[in-house]
């Protein structure tokens, strides 16, 4: 059967909501901000990370993370916003993807001990709600560190 705009019994085309119009914001939004390329989803990753540790550790007193995985979330968003300030070292890409790759791998050993240990690590919701957080911003990097060329 095929669509007849004509037909009266034909149903009307679907008009676009305003849900729909928020998130189309939304994604150009995100979209214009950067985030949406590999290394902004390392920016977005150490982003995660931080508000993980303001959130859960710093005002709630429930979930923190490492010292060394902080310390490479802030270098993460340092190199990020600061451009072209770090090519003597080397290219802004090459630093996020290790940056991101360390992420990663941090995260997963922050995992592992949170899951070896989680009778007393995960016994409240807010150590639950921070270690999905700081799970999702691990594979963040991962994903975004592994599509950096």
């Amino acid at each position: 059967m095929t669509y007849d705009p004509t037909s009266p019994s034909s149903p009307e085309p679907d008009e676009s909501s305003p849900v729909a119009d928020a998130m189309a914001d939304a994604r150009e939004a995100f979209n214009r901000s950067g985030f949406s390329t590999p290394t902004g989803m390392v920016a977005l990753a150490a982003f995660v990370l931080i508000g993980v540790e303001l959130i859960f550790n710093v005002i709630m007193s429930e979930y923190g993370i490492d010292w060394s995985l902080l310390a490479l979330a802030l270098l993460a968003v340092i190199v990020y916003f600061g451009k072209g300030a770090y090519d003597r070292v080397a290219p802004v890409d090459a630093l996020l993807k290790l940056v991101g790759m360390l992420i990663a791998s941090l995260v997963a050993f922050h995992i592992l001990w949170d899951l070896r240990y989680a009778d007393s690590n995960l016994d409240e919701i807010g150590d639950i709600l921070g270690a999905l957080f700081v799970a999702g911003a691990g594979v963040l990097a991962f994903l975004g560190a592994r599509a950096i060329k």
